[in-house]
């Protein structure tokens, strides 16, 4: 048992102890990441209870680059564009598959072709207009990958204004 175990704060060094690290990494931390601290008479003190919260906020499950969680563990990774009706197919996917749950990071279109090329997700969602007004997301693709990912097509949309039938205010706004 340490000595510093049922302590209410700990010294730099009781958490550089604690951590695993050195005395100046604990200065970083504080500076870079947060790690709450506070200054009393010259020496930094550390709330024990907010050292321990800190840590398992900041804990990250990283296995290395690429997804190492496949699909056919339950968990699907998804990254990328929301759209209202790609939030109905994620319902119907749980609705449908009780032993599996997919998790959706809302990044924006080109943010889930960056986690797609980093690995981070299993499926990037986008809708990305190309300049020839033509086509969609393959020359985004093509530049944000270091290969050519399986597209899939999953729905076309339109967008536009929807107004009463003839517009009897005429109200277009400052267009």
């Amino acid at each position: 048992m340490n000595t510093f175990e049922n302590t209410k704060f700990l010294t730099t060094k009781e958490v550089a102890k604690l951590l695993h690290v050195n005395d100046k990494m604990v200065y970083s931390l504080v500076n870079e990441k947060g790690l709450p601290a506070t200054k009393i008479t010259g020496k930094w003190l550390f709330p024990r209870r907010l050292v321990e919260e800190w840590l398992e906020t900041n804990i990250l499950n990283h296995q290395g680059p690429g997804v190492r969680c496949s699909a056919d563990a339950g968990v699907l990774l998804l990254a990328g564009s929301d759209d209202p009706l790609f939030q109905k197919t994620l319902s119907l996917f749980h609705s449908k598959n009780t032993d599996s749950i997919a998790f959706f990071a809302n990044l924006g279109s080109m943010g889930g072709l960056r986690s797609l090329r980093r690995g981070l997700c299993h499926i990037g969602v986008c809708h990305l207009l190309q300049d020839d007004h033509n086509e969609y997301n393959f020359g985004f693709a093509e530049q944000e990958m270091d290969k050519a990912p399986v597209f899939i097509n999953f729905s076309r949309r339109e967008q536009g204004l929807i107004v009463q039938k003839g517009n009897p205010k005429r109200n277009w706004g400052n267009c």
